[in-house]
């Protein structure tokens, strides 16, 4: 299996998704360590144990531009980092803008054609719909506008929340005891009005099934080299002792291991949603 050789990790992961995440990010972090750039602490080779705490950087470079420019925004002008200045990173997207440039200039720029979300409440059980303007929620435009619905929903009762708590704050200073009747009001309000939002914007699984354009000889050959890598490690799953051979950032880029996501203190779930290539 030398078909990893000239694909990065990064890209074997946008190849699947047309889209670059944390697990593209996380996947090419990975890679810089196995490669031996970076190093991390504390060390465990437990890796479902595994809690990262800080990176260091070697005084090693990578070859490519982009590589060092990656390194850059991580480490600034420190030899050390820690998880949670990388976090704040990865909200900022700093690193997932580094990858998408990358791509671009390979020349690697998937057409998504269509895509259609579903949303369960447990995969790959209980689909659920949701409806907006009385039509089916079915992209991710669509969902962000019936999120904001949610969200508003949310606000009148929080607002009556918390005059009812000054209200009751009020009450115990003068009485020198709760009005069991607000709180009752307050805990009704959270139950019928708050708690359903939360839940129904956190709680689903949302799948974007999409077809995307692989028209191009390019695309068309590295997705080949993706569906090899891919089969292969389907059929090999890595175990513990093999933490950093060659196939881990491929691993984590194509959504296999979510292990090291947890590491890195990620969620592998943090991301809204899953998006799944339905060309063949």
């Amino acid at each position: 299996m030398k078909i990893t050789r000239n694909l990065k990790p990064a890209v074997a992961g946008y190849i699947i998704d047309g889209r670059i995440g944390n697990k593209e990010v996380i996947a090419t972090i990975v890679d810089l360590i196995a490669r031996g750039y970076i190093d991390f602490h504390p060390k465990n080779f437990n890796w479902k144990k595994s809690k990262i705490q800080k990176l260091i950087i070697h005084n090693s470079k990578p070859n490519t531009e982009f590589e060092k420019y990656f390194l850059r925004v991580i480490f600034g002008n420190k030899e050390e980092v820690t998880i949670s200045h990388l976090k704040e990173i990865l909200k900022q997207r700093k690193l997932h803008h580094i990858l998408e440039n990358q791509i671009k200039k390979e020349g690697l720029i998937l057409n998504i054609k269509d895509e259609n979300v579903e949303f369960y409440l447990k995969h790959p059980n209980n689909k659920i719909k949701f409806n907006i303007n009385n039509r089916e929620v079915k992209t991710i435009k669509d969902w962000r506008s019936i999120k904001i619905y949610f969200i508003l929903g949310m606000v009148i009762p929080g607002f009556f929340i918390l005059v009812m708590l000054l209200f009751l704050v009020v009450d115990f200073i003068k009485n020198g005891g709760p009005n069991f009747e607000i709180l009752a009001a307050i805990i009704g309000i959270f139950i019928m009005f708050i708690l359903p939002g939360i839940y129904f914007i956190s709680r689903p699984t949302k799948i974007v099934k999409q077809k995307i354009d692989y028209e191009g000889s390019f695309a068309k050959n590295i997705r080949s080299k993706y569906h090899e890598l891919f089969d292969f490690l389907k059929r090999h799953p890595l175990e513990e002792g093999r933490l950093f051979n060659e196939y881990l950032s491929y691993s984590i880029a194509f959504g296999l291991d979510s292990h090291w996501q947890q590491a890195f203190s990620l969620r592998s779930d943090e991301e809204e949603f899953i998006f799944k290539d339905m060309e063949k």
